[in-house]
């Protein structure tokens, strides 16, 4: 179709210009030649463009080496193109041209049709690329996975060698590179297991060796029950310190009246023996067996005060 319309479209603005005289008046056999020249050249070009696989594959096969045959009739083409500008051989250019296109007409009808020999032709070769592509597409994901399963068998055996000579530090049957990837992994594993040994001694020394408490007695309310402090901390570390203000923050509720903290004014802290705890003194150290401190009143109530 593009030829024909090239060829219609030469002719007509070759015949306006001949008639105008631009750039010399020229007749219609003369507009006609031009164009007909113009059209197969551009015909000849498809034997070296994209249609070269096409026009290849149309050449019947009793003819052989259809490649070079298709380069042949595209410079014949050439030729009678370049024939038909010139008047002493138009005559002989067109009459070789005619014979041509008589020649080449079967072969494009088919080439053009879609239910020619041709397309039958073609569509089997596409479907046989088709299938190869697939095929070797496959290939190429099987020789990926059994290259990636072997080399991942490879690495299994490399890691459990070098596992069991990192184990035994027996390097003996290991290559150089394998000698010090063992070295590597054994100098990382001391390593973690140093920083875990010392995580745990830094955890059990923040952790108290046994439940450090104290039983808390008040003398002074017989009716009130005995409570136990708790201490979050190593017995060596506790002084009559801590024990003081432990108390200090305790909430003493006695009938209606509540009271934020033990006044420990009023009182004195002493041990099973009577005897008071020293602020700054280990506070195990002050306590007898049952861990107990009492709570006196630093002052006896007066005859008048019991009274009231």
């Amino acid at each position: 179709m593009v030829p024909l319309i090239l060829l219609v479209a030469l002719f007509g603005i070759l015949r306006v210009l001949g008639y105008a005289g631009i750039p010399v008046a020229f007749g219609t056999w003369s507009a006609l030649r031009i164009a007909l020249a113009g059209m197969f050249l551009l015909t000849a070009s498809a034997h070296w463009g994209k249609r070269r696989a096409d026009l290849i594959r149309m050449v019947p096969p009793v003819f052989p080496q259809p490649e070079v045959l298709v380069t042949i009739t595209g410079i014949l083409e050439i030729l009678g193109a370049l024939g038909l500008l010139l008047p002493a051989t138009a005559r002989y250019a067109a009459l070789a041209l005619a014979l041509m296109l008589v020649e080449s007409l079967p072969l494009t009808i088919k080439l053009f049709s879609k239910r020619g020999e041709y397309d039958v032709t073609a569509e089997l070769v596409e479907n046989e690329n088709t299938l190869s592509a697939s095929e070797s597409s496959k290939a190429r994901k099987a020789n990926v996975t059994q290259t990636a399963a072997a080399s991942g068998q490879l690495k299994t055996e490399i890691l459990n060698r070098v596992l069991k000579a990192t184990t035994s530090g027996d390097y003996s049957g290991l290559i150089e590179d394998e000698k010090m990837l063992a070295r590597q992994m054994r100098a990382e594993a001391l390593r973690d297991l140093s920083q875990t040994l010392a995580g745990a001694r830094a955890s059990e020394d923040r952790l108290p060796s046994e439940p450090a408490s104290v039983t808390v007695i008040n003398r002074e309310e017989e009716s009130e029950a005995p409570f136990t402090i708790v201490f979050q901390a190593r017995r060596e570390s506790l002084t009559g310190k801590d024990l003081i203000f432990a108390l200090k923050g305790l909430n003493r509720q006695s009938g209606r009246t509540s009271e934020s903290g033990i006044p420990l004014g009023e009182y004195k802290i002493t041990n099973e023996s009577d005897e008071s705890i020293q602020p700054e003194m280990p506070l195990f150290a002050q306590l007898g067996s049952g861990n107990r401190v009492f709570l006196s009143p630093l002052f006896e109530p007066t005859v008048s005060e019991m009274e009231n």
